[in-house]
């Protein structure tokens, strides 16, 4: 083998391990120095034959429709990438207060998917557009002989004590980390 196709071979075997390597490096520089912000849950189950068994997590913010940033955009297709700016809301919780098409400057945001635009209730006045969309940390792994037990637990808080259950995510740079599900103001261990 030449020196030109050896040096070729070490760059591609480099660009295969870089690339992982930042996922890993994004993920972790967001668990360890992003900002933390609650979000209120809902529940549902599910087990992934890959990973393991996890609850399936919903969130209040994704039952509310968040208005457009600029309003003269009146429609995105079905799960595409935007940007929600997060702001705490009076409960205490993180609220999604705006969707941006381009990362907004100044402000948390997370990378979230939208799914459609809100319709237009009835006998209500009109109201700026804007979007449901769907976050991307809506499961929480646990291990396999745990999981059952927790989301018992998780539906019982949902229902009983639906103030004090919420998970908490780190954000950094739109990078969302969903770092402990808190159920009936406990941490889940």
């Amino acid at each position: 083998m030449t020196r030109g196709r050896q040096a070729v071979f070490a760059l591609v075997c480099l660009a295969q391990l870089a690339v992982p390597g930042s996922l890993i490096v994004k993920h972790e520089r967001t668990r360890t120095a992003g900002n933390v912000w609650r979000f209120q849950t809902a529940p549902v189950d599910p087990a992934d034959p890959f990973r393991g068994r996890y609850v399936r997590l919903d969130f209040a913010v994704t039952r509310e429709p968040v208005p457009l940033a600029d309003p003269t955009l009146a429609w995105f297709e079905m799960n595409r990438r935007v940007y929600a700016e997060l702001a705490v809301g009076k409960d205490g919780y993180a609220h999604l207060v705006k969707v941006h098409e381009a990362r907004p400057a100044g402000a948390d945001y997370i990378d979230v998917f939208a799914q459609y635009v809100a319709p237009p209730r009835e006998n209500e006045a009109p109201r700026p557009p804007a979007l449901f969309v769907r976050v991307p940390f809506d499961r929480y792994y646990l291990p396999e002989e745990r999981a059952p037990e927790v989301e018992r637990e998780y539906w019982e808080a949902s229902r009983k004590a639906r103030d004090r259950t919420y998970a908490e995510v780190r954000v950094r740079d739109g990078h969302a980390v969903l770092t402990r599900l808190v159920l009936d103001g406990k941490p889940v261990q």
